[in-house]
C-alpha cells in the first residue's frame, strides 16, 4: 500500500506575515494617535450641585471639602461610523485629567486638615481629600463614563483667599499618549461655606432676601421662588 498523499499548501511567507499582522491589529485597541481634536465631545457635570462645606471644623463639622465630577466622552459620528460613548480602555494611552486653575491649594483656606484625624479617623496629606484625590488628578473609568470623587476644593481662589467665589471652574482635558489635548471642558465645580441655600450662591447680592415664602420648617430643595426686594 502506498503512503498517504500529502498536499503542500501554497502559502507564501509574505502572505503569512500579512495574516499575522492583521490578527494583531484586530485585537488591539485603537491608538489615540489616530484621533484629532475635533473627533470628540466631552460632557462634564458636578453631581452634587452647590456643595456646602465648613470653613472651620473646630466646633462643628457639617461637611468637609468634597466635590465630585462626572464625565462622558463621545466619539462623533461621520459618514463611516455612528457616534459612540467612549470607555476608559477605548483609546490606547489616553488620560482624562482635572485641575482647578487659580485654586491650587486648600490648606489654610479651611482648617479641615487640622481635624481630619479626629473627625474621620484618617491623617490626610495636605490638600488631599477623603477619597485620596487632590486638586489635580485623573478620572477613574466607570460604566459608560468617568468619575473623580472627593475633590477638596474650597470657594476661595488663590488670588483672594479670604473672598468667597462659589462658582469655581475646573479644567478637564482628554490627552493622548503624546500629551496632545484631544478635547477639553471647563465645568463649574460649585462650593460655598454658606449653609443657607439661597445665600450660598448669591453672597453679596443686594437684592437677595433669606425670608422663606411659606410654612416652616423648610426643606432646602423645596420649589419655592426666591424672594427679592
Amino acid at each position: 500500500m502506498r503512503g498517504a498523499c500529502h498536499v503542500k499548501p501554497d502559502i507564501s511567507p509574505i502572505l503569512l506575515i500579512l495574516l499575522f499582522t492583521l490578527i494583531l491589529l484586530v485585537g488591539k485597541a485603537p491608538s489615540s494617535r489616530a484621533w484629532a481634536s475635533g473627533d470628540f465631545v466631552l460632557l462634564v457635570n458636578n453631581d452634587l450641585g452647590m456643595h456646602c462645606m465648613n470653613q472651620s471644623h473646630k466646633y462643628l463639622s457639617i461637611l468637609p471639602p468634597y466635590n465630585n465630577l462626572q464625565a462622558q466622552i463621545i466619539l462623533k459620528g461621520d459618514a463611516t461610523r455612528k457616534p459612540r460613548i467612549i470607555t476608559g480602555t477605548y483609546i490606547t494611552g489616553s488620560e482624562l485629567t482635572y485641575s482647578i486653575p487659580g485654586n491650587t491649594y486648600s490648606v489654610g483656606k479651611t482648617d479641615f486638615w487640622t481635624y481630619d484625624q479626629h473627625l474621620f479617623g484618617v491623617d490626610l496629606p495636605d490638600n488631599v481629600g477623603l477619597t485620596g484625590n487632590g486638586l489635580t488628578g485623573s478620572f477613574t473609568p466607570i460604566a459608560n463614563g468617568f468619575i473623580a470623587t472627593g475633590i477638596p476644593v474650597t470657594p476661595f481662589p488663590d488670588a483672594t483667599p479670604t473672598v468667597e467665589h462659589p462658582y469655581q471652574k475646573a479644567l478637564i482635558e482628554l490627552t493622548d499618549s503624546d500629551g496632545t489635548v484631544l478635547v477639553r471642558s471647563t465645568p463649574v465645580i460649585p462650593v460655598s461655606v454658606e449653609v443657607n441655600c439661597v445665600t450660598s450662591g448669591l453672597r453679596g447680592w443686594p437684592r437677595v432676601s433669606t425670608a422663606i415664602p411659606g410654612p416652616t420648617p423648610a426643606a432646602c430643595a423645596a420649589p419655592w421662588p426666591m424672594t427679592t426686594t
